[in-house]
């Protein structure tokens, strides 16, 4: 059977549509299963601070001295802290099993996310007594995604602890730069050498080192910050010194744009 010209040019059109939306799906289930991974990796913070404070715990009781019952109180703050966090991050899942991550994005403040992220790596921050100062910009105002962001922030804070020495420091700040927020995370930590720097983001070679405290990592987070700082039109790139510490740097559009 022979098909008109006409027939023929809307079946096309027909096939470009369906395959089109087969790419967006595609795209979608993508990004859904990266985001569930970083969060999976987040949850690894409160468990492994949960475990630390309580092998402190069992340290102070073994040790039998009157003096220990502050900190022991002290840290069983912190673990209730740490779980508050937890939960809070097995919700943020459940959240995402339930909607798409593909929703549409908002404005909000970068600031109004800290409270929760720094909770999350309380215990691993004050087991190493790391100060975290902060300087962000008057206008934080983003336009993005507020889950995504959360899971950038804390794992670049994450990174951040890991790599910085028992008693040092982490400067969290902002700046406007064009139409874009950069958001960054310096730390007074071991830094990175010029050959490392560079396999940093590279999806291939996931690289990860041990921290100053032995801390474990597993390569992913960096790799999932640029996936999560890219979908959502920004960028992320890193600057350090070998001995002096490193400042992982991403931008996000500011909350009066509307780019999607």
């Amino acid at each position: 059977m022979n098909l008109s010209l006409d027939t023929k040019n809307r079946m096309n059109d027909l096939k470009q549509e369906i395959n089109f939306k087969s790419k967006i799906e595609q795209d979608i289930n993508l990004t859904r299963d990266k985001l569930y991974k970083a969060i999976l990796h987040d949850l690894r913070n409160p468990v492994c601070g949960i475990q630390a404070l309580s092998e402190l715990i069992e340290q102070k009781i073994n040790s039998n001295l009157s003096d220990n019952l502050d900190q022991i109180v002290n840290f069983n703050q912190m673990i209730i802290k740490a779980s508050e966090s937890l939960l809070s991050l097995l919700e943020e899942f459940q959240t995402l099993l339930q909607s798409e991550v593909s929703e549409s994005r908002k404005t909000f403040s970068l600031f109004s996310l800290i409270p929760s992220i720094i909770s999350s790596v309380s215990p691993i921050r004050s087991k190493k007594s790391i100060y975290i100062e902060y300087n962000f910009a008057s206008n934080d105002t983003v336009f993005g995604n507020e889950i995504l962001a959360s899971v950038i922030l804390r794992n670049l804070l994450t990174n951040a602890i890991k790599f910085t020495n028992i008693l040092g420091k982490i400067i969290l700040s902002t700046q406007i730069k064009d139409s874009f927020l950069e958001i960054s995370v310096q730390d007074t930590g071991v830094g990175i050498t010029d050959i490392d720097l560079k396999k940093l983001f590279e999806i291939d070679t996931k690289f990860t080192t041990i921290g100053t405290t032995n801390e474990i990592g597993t390569g992913l987070g960096l790799i999932l910050c640029k996936e999560f700082v890219e979908a959502q039109g920004g960028k992320i790139w890193a600057e350090s010194e070998f001995g002096v510490g490193s400042k992982f740097t991403f931008s996000l559009p500011l909350g009066e744009s509307k780019l999607l």
